[in-house]
């Protein structure tokens, strides 16, 4: 299927949805006041409408002012009501938008604006959990990165940096509440996110997300966005697929004026610079509409936080042979000497620090436009497109070993993987909100792709003429939505108008896997030319390009599959006091089937300050495109020494073979029960405890590499592959867990205004069935079909604590922010086959602090530090680190860069 043909089939619905409603409507001059409103989202959980709605403002408030609602509808006489009699639906003035300047602050109850109902509310009445993020928090946290913005605010928000995890280096993926990267929805002003192209692979030295498909968070800078709202709930019963562990909703900036923002930084170690510059444009469109424009660029230098690798480089000499010596020390890994055994004397001078363990060296940049012009009849459109050149190195090639060409590389090679990930997207549509019915029609299409260079390696088994550069193929990812949402309120006579929304969706994917050169990835035949395994026939180079072999045609695919859901949502004020919604939906996919999930939530005000709530709901997720049809043969390493081992699709002959089935889809229970508590105007808390069940989790097995393993695959045409792996329905888990928030306001006449945040999340995962080894893979191999350093990942892989503490001050011009989070203990995997070698990766305290000054109304001048102390997670222990590079496990939540401090500029005209 003609890729580009999809792409404007895809993209022209919307943009002439867009542009009907756009048609008739002028461009007025620039105007430095807000706009009217901001887009709401599609679809949420809507609670009831507070007495007096909070808005934030520039300046700290204890209490949001009320803003007048509309006359209530009458109620009909208290006789028989033969049938349902709609009522004309309120006509609600658009609320205000929130300010995106440097003085929006944290207030006690914040707003959101999940709902199909298209109304803003405040956090402490919502029937589930939110957090509701501000331009103003998210640049408080000092990161460049949108990902790492949001793991400083929200605590069950986790993203770790890994490295030596290939295309994972370049876009890392994120978990809420301890669930899967592919287990959280992710939406832009309201509407679905399409996924990364990139399927997580490995998972070295502890990475988080192995054989997931997450969103690339970080195609967004956080100066492109005006606020975030994360739903921490169970919502696949109102937003479909993935929204087990919740949904997280980025809202484009949508305010009016101009701005440029600047931000320097370094590490203490003084690698790691990044330089961003951004600006922002929005004007108004017509007397109600407007258009806001966000451009960035962003240079990230690599960092290397790894060990000298001590290790034998070069051959050395035992009499008058040439040998790589067999045994190494027990602490260091270093060769250990026979008496009349000599080292190469290049082994005294060889550069050791070869293998770089840190963030890729990067470059990007985007656009994204957001825009919404209109009357009655609102017509809107927004989109980005993101560009990131990244080089990320590989495990450095020695020079005695067999994947290195000596006469090419004599003292060895670090490969470098250049990606270049390119993201886009486009969403047009029109709704109107004033009438008896209100409407939402929208269309949405979105890409991801990742195309693969390997830099300064070789394909050992070309010989001296092999090349030192390779394109090694892409990875290509699309996805289209079509969405009508419709609103209604019926009165039957109740306390309030039941409001009823109804719609229905279209989604259509493809997915992509192009080869690379065929120098990248084939065998060339020849053997090792030197050294003591010369012209050896069991000793053989492992073919393809050394650090990341390209995609093969076998690889080749080109599937797409369609979606269509219909869903059905009702909300109601029972009482003054009490709440109630309820939600379901039927969606069915071409490949796997259909679904049916229901949910329903509640409110009860028992006093003023205090209100319990809950919800239960069911879920889903569907097997990913990329789950179902990836393969490729990649590099792991066992001990230092590098294999080849190949994912097969779960279609492939040779996965059923070992026992391989149809994906089917996961499927989960999600329950909470919470409470809410304000005092006064100055305190406010939230507690919801959680239970999520879930059935047929979708993961990668084991590496099957042991001798059966091998064999079999030679038999089958694969003899320089050593391992296998595949995609199956492995898991059932259960996560148990809690979220506390609180905020406390301290206002002051003279000395300023403060405001005190804690968070903490609480969190246990636990493994409540292993599928059994099918007989057709324990025929063939010892390796069980998940092993236990997957079950240690999914159990103790991430913190089961993190704390989030902070102080806001404000005093005239300036302003500071100091944050404390605690991150709790993980455990490292050193061998799935020994325990012992299991490492607890203790618990950290990291300090961020960040001081501006309002130089006038037109400068702000931030300075801060991100882990000010300078912490670093414990080091991975000797036993677990055989190459001797690695300093720290790749399971941290706070990666292993150590303190970083910036400075940034942000001009406002």
């Amino acid at each position: 299927m003609n890729t580009l043909t999809i792409r404007s089939y895809w993209a022209l619905p919307a943009a002439a949805i867009a542009l009907i409603a756009f048609s008739q409507l002028t461009i007025a001059a620039t105007d430095t006041n807000p706009q009217p409103a901001r887009p709401a989202a599609a679809t949420a959980p809507a609670t009831p409408a507070p007495a007096a709605k909070p808005a934030i403002t520039d300046k700290i408030s204890a209490k949001p002012e009320a803003k007048k609602e509309p006359a209530a509808t009458p109620k009909p006489a208290p006789a028989a009501v033969p049938a349902a009699k709609p009522v004309a639906a309120a006509k609600i003035p658009a609320p205000a938008p929130r300010p995106t300047t440097d003085e929006d602050v944290i207030v006690v109850d914040a707003v959101y604006a999940f709902g199909r109902f298209n109304e803003e509310r405040t956090v402490l009445n919502s029937p589930v959990p939110i957090d509701s993020l501000t331009l103003s928090e998210l640049r408080s946290t000092g990161y460049t990165e949108t990902a790492q913005a949001i793991q400083a605010l929200v605590p069950s928000f986790n993203f770790p940096r890994p490295s030596l995890t290939d295309g994972t280096d370049h876009i890392r993926p994120a978990t809420l509440r301890g669930l899967a990267p592919d287990q959280v929805l992710v939406l832009v002003n309201g509407k679905r996110r399409h996924a990364s192209a990139l399927v997580n692979l490995n998972g070295t030295a502890g990475a988080i997300g192995r054989g997931s498909v997450s969103v690339d968070f970080n195609a967004f800078p956080p100066t492109a966005i005006g606020g975030i709202e994360v739903l921490r709930d169970g919502a696949a019963a109102q937003y479909g697929s993935d929204a087990i562990a919740g949904v997280i909703d980025l809202k484009l900036r949508s305010d009016i004026g101009y701005e440029l923002s600047t931000t320097i930084g370094s590490t203490y170690e003084g690698d790691g610079e990044v330089i961003e510059a951004a600006f922002d444009a929005g004007a108004k469109l017509g007397q109600t509409g407007f258009i806001h424009v966000s451009t960035y660029f962003r240079d990230r230098k690599s960092t290397d936080r790894s060990r000298n690798d001590v290790r034998q480089q070069y051959f050395g000499t035992r009499g008058a042979n040439l040998i790589v010596f067999p045994v190494v020390s027990s602490t260091n890994n270093s060769p250990v000497l026979q008496a009349g055994d000599t080292l190469d004397p290049r082994e005294a001078t060889i550069n050791r620090r070869t293998t770089h363990l840190g963030d890729s060296e990067s470059k990007e940049h985007g656009i994204f436009v957001n825009a919404e012009a209109g009357k009655n009849v609102k017509g809107y459109a927004y989109g980005g497109y993101t560009r990131r050149n990244s080089d990320a190195g590989a495990i450095f090639r020695r020079p005695l070993d067999n994947s290195n060409v000596r006469a090419i590389f004599p003292d060895g090679f670090t490969p470098m993987i250049k990606t270049r990930v390119t993201d886009t997207s486009f969403t047009g549509g029109a709704k109107d909100l004033t009438g008896d019915w209100t409407w939402d029609l929208s269309q949405t299409w979105g890409a991801n792709e990742l195309r693969y260079e390997v830099d300064n390696t070789v394909n050992a088994t070309l010989g001296t003429a092999s090349p030192t550069h390779f394109y090694a193929g892409k990875l290509f990812f699309q996805q289209a939505t079509t969405n009508l949402d419709l609103t209604h309120q019926f009165d039957f006579g109740l306390n309030a108008p039941l409001r009823v929304a109804i719609g229905g969706e279209f989604r259509w994917e493809n997915y992509e896997i192009t080869e690379g050169e065929p120098d990248s990835y084939r065998n060339g035949g020849v053997r090792v030319l030197d050294g003591p395994y010369t012209n050896s026939a069991t000793n053989l180079p492992t073919p393809g390009a050394q650090g990341f072999p390209g995609f093969q045609p076998s690889d080749r695919v080109n599937p797409d599959r369609n979606s269509y859901a219909l869903y059905y949502d009702m909300e109601n004020q029972l009482t003054d006091k009490l709440y109630a919604s309820a939600a379901v939906r039927y969606e069915n996919y071409s490949d796997f089937g259909s679904t049916f999930n229901g949910k329903v939530a509640g409110r009860w005000q028992i006093a003023k300050p205090f209100a319990i709530r809950g919800s239960a709901s069911t879920g889903f997720r569907a097997p990913s495109l990329q789950q179902g049809y990836f393969s490729q043969t990649a590099t792991a390493f066992v001990g230092g020494i590098p294999y080849d081992v190949r994912t097969f699709s779960v279609n492939h002959p040779v996965a059923i073979a070992l026992g391989s089935v149809d994906l089917k889809a996961e499927k989960s229970n999600h329950y909470s029960l919470g409470a809410t508590l304000q005092l006064g105007d100055t305190f406010s808390a939230t507690l919801d405890c959680y239970e999520i069940y879930i059935d047929d989790r979708i993961v990668y097995s084991s590496n099957f590499n042991d001798v059966g393993t091998r064999n079999f695959l030679a038999a089958q045409g694969f003899p320089s592959v050593s391992a296998a792996r595949y995609f199956t329905n492995g898991l059932d888990t259960k996560t148990q867990g809690l979220d506390l928030t609180t905020r406390y306001l301290i206002k002051t006449k003279s000395a300023g205004n403060l405001i005190l945040t804690a968070g903490l999340n609480v969190n246990q995962q636990r493994l409540t069935r292993v599928a059994k080894t099918p007989p057709q893979l324990a025929a063939v191999s010892t390796i069980p079909l998940i092993d236990r350093a997957e079950t240690v990942r999914y159990e103790k892989g991430q913190p089961q604590n993190t704390i989030n503490l902070a102080a806001n001050y404000l005093f005239r011009r300036w302003g500071l922010v100091i944050r404390e989070v605690h991150y709790g203990k993980t455990t490292l995997v050193g061998a799935a086959a020994d325990p012992t070698r299991d490492q607890t990766v203790s618990a950290k305290w990291i300090t961020d602090i960040n001081l501006s000054y309002n130089l006038k109304r037109y400068l702000t001048i931030n300075v801060g530090a991100n882990n000010l102390f300078n912490v670093f997670p414990d080091k991975v222990l000797a036993a677990n680190n055989a190459s001797g590079y690695f300093k720290y496990p790749n399971i941290s939540p706070f990666g292993y860069n150590g303190g970083f401090y910036y400075l940034r500029l942000n001009s406002r005209f």
